[in-house]
């Protein structure tokens, strides 16, 4: 199976096939960002060889046990990319692998707007991984498509499919044991769901050991948001039309360490700025693109932070999805005056979005 890249500046990596066909592929034409990812993890893991082999391997089990087809795709992108099976293993656990550390927590903003079913996110972590990211079109052959901005070797990130589903994902940070199934793992599978309906049994076979907030979204403008605390899982409900979520827990009194004002001063913003405005598609992409606060600001331009030795933190990219459309547009960077991107699950070829580089609610 040969994979298709599209144009500049974001790769749109296209698998299709059996499970083996789209990780072989994705490790083939992704390995040299592979590589990369490899080394900058390494680097923040600050594990000898052996630790990360063998945590790698309990979640390779666990993935195994929920669904033994990611395991292959896994092994696959290995194969593909000629790298360690470990590493591409501890890539897709590498959220419940970081969380060890009790770093500093990555600064996500996340929305869902029922009324239009739009879901849209920041994803801000490190800047070494702004020029690695690409867009993975993921096709079955039973048709089934999916369409997910993700890091290299990394089965699934943040996107939507085909079925009408999409998610978004914030970091936070918890006191309980993280071995389950990966959040990242857990992307993928709700993003291969035929139908949306399907995600409470989903739910109950992924069971606990992870800390994240996914926000799950359908074009019907069905919307939750799920805080996992490593033990237990949280439904947030829409309050107005609306999921906002940052990156410290509302269902729990966990603390999220010295991001906490920041994640809260985020918040507040969000959903001040969602309460003030239509709940459009503009709309969603200016309170992504939002830098008017010079102290928290939803998109965040490249800086150091304390008690982080790996380099700096701002916003890698912006995401904002069209569940009924079945589009996805992406920005690059933290600047928000940059050109959005756009790909389109009806559309094999992406185009850059015509509409306004920055709109205004």
């Amino acid at each position: 199976m040969t994979p298709e890249i599209g144009a500049a500046p974001i790769p749109h990596v296209i698998l299709a096939g059996d499970a083996s066909e789209r990780g072989y592929a994705h490790g083939r034409v992704r390995r040299r960002e592979i590589e990369q990812a490899i080394d900058i993890y390494a680097e923040i893991f600050g594990l000898p060889e052996a630790e990360v082999a063998k945590a790698a391997a309990h979640f390779a089990a666990v993935t195994r046990a929920f669904d033994p087809d990611l395991v292959a795709e896994m092994d696959a992108i290995a194969e593909g990319a000629d790298v360690p099976r470990h590493w591409i293993h501890a890539l897709n656990a590498r959220s419940e692998l970081v969380a060890r550390m009790q770093a500093q927590a990555n600064e996500c903003t996340a929305l869902f707007f029922t009324e239009h079913a739009l879901l849209g996110q920041t994803w801000d972590w490190i800047e070494q991984l702004e020029p690695l990211i690409a867009v993975l079109d993921i096709r079955h052959p039973d048709g089934h498509r999916i369409l997910s901005l993700s890091e290299p070797g990394i089965l699934a990130k943040i996107g939507l499919s085909s079925a009408g589903l999409g998610v978004a994902l914030n970091f936070l940070r918890s006191p309980e044991t993280l071995e389950g199934l990966p959040v990242h793992v857990l992307l993928r599978a709700l993003l291969e769901l035929r139908d949306p309906s399907e995600l409470d049994a989903l739910l109950a076979r992924a069971g606990s050991g992870r800390s994240a907030h996914v926000l799950v979204g359908t074009a019907t403008g069905e919307g939750v948001g799920l805080e996992f605390t490593g033990r237990t899982c949280h439904r947030l409900e829409p309050e107005h039309g609306v999921i906002a979520h940052t990156n410290h827990f509302l269902r729990e009194d966990y603390d999220a360490g010295p991001n906490a004002p920041n994640s809260e001063a985020r918040l507040r913003q969000a959903c001040d700025r969602a309460g003030r405005a239509t709940r459009d598609w503009p709309a969603l992409k200016a309170i992504l693109s939002d830098c008017s606060d010079p102290t928290d600001p939803i998109s965040v331009s490249w800086r150091h932070m304390p008690g982080w030795d790996f380099g700096r933190m701002g916003t890698v990219c912006a995401l904002a999805m069209d569940l009924r459309a079945g589009i996805l547009e992406v920005r690059p960077g933290p600047d928000p005056a940059a050109a959005w991107q756009r790909f389109d699950l009806h559309d094999a070829h992406m185009k850059l979005a015509a509409s306004d580089r920055f709109g205004t609610a």
